[in-house]
Parts: structure tokens; C-alpha cells; sequence
């Protein structure tokens, strides 16, 4: 593999290229100059992404403008009223180093230059001095492989050197912006408690998101840090400044390297320092990492991984001193797990989730459009999984989708509704594959498994989150099981996959009877007016004796004096007498082992509260009739639907 910088390789010596034009003309050597009235323009280059100054004023993506010698850049001005003065190349350097952080567009500043530099050698001073190691994760290597170069000038007065220095980077302010919020948010969530963590842990955690989550794209000039940690797709500097950029975050020390093909980074575990290369590690599980932690001896295989000349000096290796040996670490055990992403409105492709963490958005109604997913620690295992989706307009696909595909559409503003998923091969005997999903007005619905559906269908409502896990048989996730799937009565599409544990359907004003539905879909309708007028219910797949009783609130009569069993009408048919409240129990041992949670829609008052075990759901004598309703079983010590 060898990565392509802009337009060729990065130079092996990271040194200041300078080229100074005297205004006069009369000269492009200056190094002598030191009387007042002379002055210059200054055109710097990051050697690692350009070879000359043409090149680099001519690259359009480089963040300014540059016009006849007027820079126009895109970050702020720094110039003020009052120039401020330093008599140290560390101070100038300190300044013009917060400024560029600041993305500042346009620098000005006085160096006292009581060295007696000339115009070119003080700059360069200063630019060394800016880019030193700092305590910042935004300094140091940081700003340096994300700095593309800059122009500008001097004059040397009487008082020192005066510079107005107009840099241009790899990244904007605004980007800049979305790299600290996305830092944070990182640091909160997937990387959460790692203040507690040994260095190695902090190292690996790190180093396992970037080489999951990004993609390499060689030959491309996607350079910065942000075309990774934002944009995932980035050559070696993206990965490099990355992983210099979270782990100096986390208080780990670190350093970018490069040569003229290659970069990848340092890391410092107890007193000593190691290698690893994240861009040869990328898309590759922990068990074959072959780049993670490795002394100079082991990683030095071949000119990709030969240091650049300025890495070896006698003061660089004094102060990252390597260790001998590779770091001794034992792969975690291959377990099986699963990893998945959403497409998600206005958003597109979000991180990849591992085993149970919530991939797509709540509470921002935003819907999910596609969705891929695979099984990881499968080396050992024979097993895979498959996945199809419910689309909006289009409804089921035809087919289920492999391992990795992609289930939904992109592009087409088309929600998901609802989904299934399966395990397949040989130990799929072994697993259950749980999952379940947010949806629109119904928030998160009960778990589902093996193939039954997670979502609604015929309401229209779209899926906003999901979340997946792996178990082996018998073992099952924390939460509501059950209550995975909510069909609408009017237009149920019914799912021979989903096991039924209750069966229900109501008689409705103008309809008539309903198909029967189960656990969790809508008997009735809502929205229409229409009262329901009678229902049965019984219990299917249960292994356990006994069974349910029910009865109904009746408009006009009150309750109805003896409970209905086992698939009886509750209600009336033919009368035009609407139910008011119901009141549904188990019975038997099925009262032993479950809880019969239900509620209603009511004329005025839309869905009530979920009851159970018998309470009155509705509002007697109140003359809002029941318009649809739910029943779901819960194993008893489960919670139940909120």
C-alpha cells in the first residue's frame, strides 16, 4: 500500500521552505539584510503536501484566496491597533501559534530581533517555535499536519522585525468546530470512563474506533483530520493526526511520524514509546491487528515504515525513547457480537454500533432509510445473519439482504417502517439475534428475535432508532420482551414469523369484524370516529394452563355481570352500542406467569394509559366510546409497555 499525498509524496524532512522576494527585485537572497528600509514577502509551504509555492497558491482546497498578492483568507483577522511586540522567538512563535489554532486569517506582529536575524531566518525561527509540543491536543503535530502554508511579509524597522503573516489550512473554523464537538461527544459516550483506564486501554479503544469506523482512500487528497473523524473516508495524515488528536486528549502522549510515502504514530506506555499504524490496521478485527504496539525492530518492515531523517536525530530519540520489545497484550476473546449502521434523514451514514448501543436519533423525529449489518467473531463459527425491511410506498422487500448489504434506499427520502432479522448456518442453533426499534408516536417497542418484525406497518409511522444484540440461547437483553410489532387492524399485515402469545380483533362501527391481530397491534381504528362495539380474545402460543377472562363497559347498559373466557364475545354486535372501558385478566397458571397489560383509544381523549392484570381501561359512564385497542402478555418480573 503506498499512500499518494496532493500531488506527490510527503518530503521526507519537515523543514521551513521559504521563498522571499525582495520588493526592490534585486535580489532573492536576503540573508544579509538587516537596514530599515527593506522588506519582503514571505511564501511558506507544508512540505508534506506541496513541493513548491506554485503548487501550493494554485491549489483551490487549500482554505484562501490569493490575489496579486492580496491573501483574502477565509479565518479571522488578528491584526490590531496595536501591534504587539516580543523580544523571544518562543513568545512570537506562542502567539502566532494561538492565532492559528483560532484559524486567524491574518497575523501581524513585531519581533525585537535582538539576534539580528534576517527577515527569512526569523521567520523560520518563529515557525519552529510554533509548532512545538505543547500541553494542547490542538497544538503540536495537530496544527501542523492540518496547516497547508501561508503568505505574507516583513519589514525590518528599527524596533525589530515586523511580520503580517496570512496562514491557510487544511480545515476551516466551522470544521474545526464540528472536530471538538465530535471529540466530546466521543469522550462522553463511546470512549465513556476513560479516565479510569490504563494507558493501554485508552490506546486500544481508540485505536479500535478509528480502524472500525474509517475507510482509506489512496491516491485522494483527503488530507486533514477532519476528512476522518468527520468524514471517515481520509489517506494515512487523516488517521495519523486522528488518533494524535483523541489520544492527547485523553492524556496519553503521542506523536505523528512520517517518511516520504508513509505517516503513523508513537505512543507512550509506561517509559517507553511504541509504533502503531492505524491505516494498516483499518477494517480489521483485534485478533489480526499487525501494527498495534510494536517496538522499532519489529515495525520496521521495509521503507513504509523507515522513519523521515528529522525522526532520527540523536535529540528526538533521547526524548521518545522506544522500546525494545513489542508490548505484550492478549487479544480479547472472539465472542460473537454484531455490528450495524442507519442512514439516517439529512444525516446519511451514521458510526457503526456494536452489540446493543442505540444507532439512529431519538427525539428529533428523524426517520432511518437504510440500515447494514454483520455478525463479528465468526472466525470459529459458522453462522451468518439476514435482514429485510418494510419501506415506505414499497413495503416488505422482496428478498432478505445478506451479511453487510444494504436494507432500505438512500436518496429517497423513503422510511423504514419495520424490520426482521435472522441467523442463519450451521450454529445458529446456538444464538438468538435480539433487536428492537424506536418508532414515531410509539417511542421504543418490546424486543424482538429470530425473524419476527420490529415496527408497525399500515400507520405510516416511521423507525428512528434500533438497536441489536447477539446472545446465546437462553440468555435474553434487559427490558421489555415482546411488544415488537404493532400492525393497524384496518390494514394489518400479518407476520407468520412473530410468535402470538394473545390473539384479539374487534368488531368496529361500519366494518364489522377485524382480522385478529396480537400482541401489541391496533384493534379498531382511530382518527375515524368509529366505536368499537365488541372483541374476543385468546391465548395461543403458551405453554401454560389457563387462559383469559374479559369484560366490557356496554353504552347504555353498564357492565356486563359475567366475564367472557377464551375467544367469547365481549360487547355487542348489530345494536350500535359502543364500549365505554374493559376490564382483561389471566387466569390459571398463566395468571402465575404472566402480566396481560392493555389499554385504549377513546373518543376526545386519544390513547390512555397502559393498565394490567384487570384494571379498567376507559372511562365509565362517560359517554366517550372505545375506538381501538392493545394487549400485549409480559413475563411476570419484565417490564412492561410505557
Amino acid at each position: 500500500m503506498k499512500i499518494i499525498k496532493r500531488r506527490k509524496v510527503i518530503d521526507v524532512i519537515s523543514v521551513v521552505l521559504l521563498t522571499i522576494y525582495l520588493v526592490s527585485n534585486i535580489s532573492l537572497n536576503i540573508s544579509h539584510a538587516k537596514t530599515s528600509d527593506e522588506s519582503g514577502i514571505i511564501i511558506d509551504y507544508n512540505p508534506n503536501y506541496y513541493d513548491s509555492y506554485d503548487e501550493f497558491i494554485g491549489d483551490d482546497s487549500a482554505h484562501f484566496n490569493y490575489d496579486e498578492g492580496n491573501i483574502l483568507s477565509e479565518g479571522s483577522s488578528n491584526l490590531e491597533e496595536i501591534v504587539p511586540n516580543f523580544n523571544t522567538i518562543d513568545e512570537a512563535g506562542a502567539y502566532l501559534r494561538a492565532c492559528m489554532v483560532d484559524r486567524s486569517g491574518e497575523v501581524e506582529f513585531i519581533f525585537s530581533n535582538q539576534e539580528g536575524y534576517s527577515g527569512a531566518e526569523g521567520f523560520a525561527a518563529i515557525k519552529s517555535a510554533t509548532f512545538v509540543e505543547t500541553d494542547s491536543p490542538k497544538e503540536g503535530d495537530y496544527l501542523y499536519w492540518n496547516y497547508a502554508g501561508l503568505q505574507g511579509s516583513f519589514d525590518m524597522l528599527e524596533e525589530g522585525i515586523k511580520y503580517i503573516l496570512k496562514p491557510s489550512y487544511l480545515s476551516t473554523a466551522g470544521q474545526e468546530d464540528e472536530i471538538d464537538e465530535k471529540v466530546n461527544s466521543l469522550l462522553c459516550n463511546e470512549f465513556a470512563g476513560w479516565e479510569s483506564m490504563d494507558e493501554f486501554s485508552r490506546i486500544k479503544m481508540a485505536y479500535k474506533w478509528v480502524t472500525y469506523n474509517f475507510t482509506f482512500v489512496g491516491g485522494s487528497d483527503r488530507h486533514s483530520t477532519y476528512s476522518g473523524i468527520i468524514e471517515y473516508e481520509t489517506v494515512c495524515q487523516g488517521f495519523s493526526s486522528t488518533m494524535y488528536r483523541l489520544l492527547r486528549e485523553m492524556g496519553i502522549s503521542c506523536r505523528v511520524i512520517s517518511n516520504e510515502a508513509h505517516g503513523w504514530n508513537i505512543v507512550k506506555i509506561g517509559d517507553y514509546y511504541y509504533n502503531i499504524d492505524a491505516t494498516w490496521d483499518v477494517k480489521t478485527k483485534e485478533s489480526k491487528w499487525s501494527n498495534f504496539l510494536l517496538s522499532n525492530s519489529s515495525f520496521e518492515l521495509g521503507e513504509m515504515h523507515t522513519r523521515g531523517a528529522r525522526y532520527t536525530t540523536e535529540e528526538f530519540n533521547l526524548s521518545y525513547p522506544m522500546s525494545n520489545q513489542d508490548y505484550q497484550w492478549i487479544p480479547e476473546e472472539e465472542q460473537l457480537g454484531v455490528e450495524y449502521k442507519t442512514h439516517i434523514q439529512t444525516t446519511g451514514w451514521q458510526d457503526w454500533k456494536i452489540d446493543g448501543a442505540t444507532s439512529g436519533t431519538t427525539g428529533k423525529s428523524k426517520r432511518l432509510e437504510a440500515i447494514k449489518i454483520h455478525l463479528t467473531g465468526t472466525e470459529y463459527k459458522d453462522i451468518d445473519l439476514e435482514y429485510m425491511s418494510h419501506i415506505q410506498s414499497v413495503g416488505w422487500e422482496a428478498d432478505w439482504k445478506a451479511s453487510d448489504s444494504v436494507s432500505g434506499t438512500e436518496g429517497k427520502s423513503k422510511r423504514l417502517e419495520a424490520i426482521k432479522i435472522k441467523l442463519i448456518g450451521k450454529d445458529a442453533k446456538d444464538y438468538d439475534i435480539y433487536y428492537r426499534v424506536h418508532v414515531q408516536t410509539f417511542g421504543w417497542l418490546g424486543w424482538a428475535k429470530n425473524g419476527e418484525c420490529a415496527g408497525t406497518t399500515g400507520m405510516s409511522k416511521r423507525l428512528e432508532g434500533i438497536e441489536i444484540t447477539v446472545l446465546p440461547k437462553g440468555e435474553a437483553p434487559e427490558g421489555m420482551i415482546g411488544y415488537s410489532y404493532i400492525a393497524y387492524g384496518k390494514t394489518a399485515l400479518l407476520d407468520e414469523n412473530n410468535q402470538k402469545e394473545i390473539c384479539y380483533n374487534a368488531h368496529v362501527q361500519t366494518y364489522g369484524w377485524q382480522k385478529p391481530l396480537s400482541d401489541g397491534s391496533i384493534s379498531g381504528t382511530f382518527g375515524e370516529g368509529k366505536r368499537l362495539e365488541a372483541f374476543k380474545i385468546s391465548l395461543e402460543d403458551v405453554a401454560y394452563d389457563g387462559g383469559v377472562a374479559y369484560r366490557s363497559y356496554i353504552a347504555g347498559n353498564g357492565w356486563e355481570s359475567d366475564w367472557k373466557y377464551d375467544e367469547a364475545i365481549s360487547g355487542t354486535t348489530g345494536q350500535g352500542k359502543a364500549l365505554d372501558a374493559v376490564q382483561i385478566k389471566l387466569y390459571g397458571q398463566a395468571e402465575e406467569e404472566y402480566d396481560i397489560y392493555y389499554r385504549v383509544h377513546i373518543q376526545t381523549y386519544g390513547w390512555l394509559d397502559w393498565v394490567k392484570n384487570g384494571d379498567i381501561a376507559g372511562l365509565e359512564g362517560k359517554g366517550k366510546r372505545v375506538e381501538a385497542i392493545q394487549i400485549v402478555l409480559i413475563p411476570k418480573n419484565l417490564p412492561g409497555p410505557k
